[in-house]
């Protein structure tokens, strides 16, 4: 049978563990938002297509792309997965975000 827990009683850490907030902030001082766009670059090369791969190579996550354009990331991924179609005035908020060509981006999205 499972026991409850009440995590508010526990107010440290134990010895030989770390906060998840210390964890998180290791990771993030670790990792510069540079590195983070050339790793996006250097996958762009490897195997995406399509709306993914200009995304990479612009350095870009889902997320950021999807703030740009003023859309969730769910919706974007289903853009990069053709499985919707985004609108005209989207296509033309992602050619501007991904600073690439009308027709490249059309050609990406077909």
């Amino acid at each position: 049978m499972w026991q409850k827990f009440d995590l508010a009683k526990f107010d440290s850490v134990p010895d030989g563990f770390i906060s998840l907030d210390a964890l998180l902030d290791e990771y993030r001082d670790s990792v510069t938002r540079d590195e983070l766009c050339a790793a996006r670059r250097d996958s762009a090369e490897a195997k995406p297509k399509g709306l993914a791969k200009l995304r990479l190579q612009a350095g870009m996550s889902q997320a950021d792309l999807a703030d740009l354009v003023g859309t969730s990331q769910p919706r974007l991924s289903s853009w990069e997965s053709r499985n919707e179609k985004p609108s005209f005035e989207n296509i033309q908020k992602l050619s501007a975000a991904l600073d690439v060509d009308f027709n490249a981006l059309f050609e990406a999205l077909s």
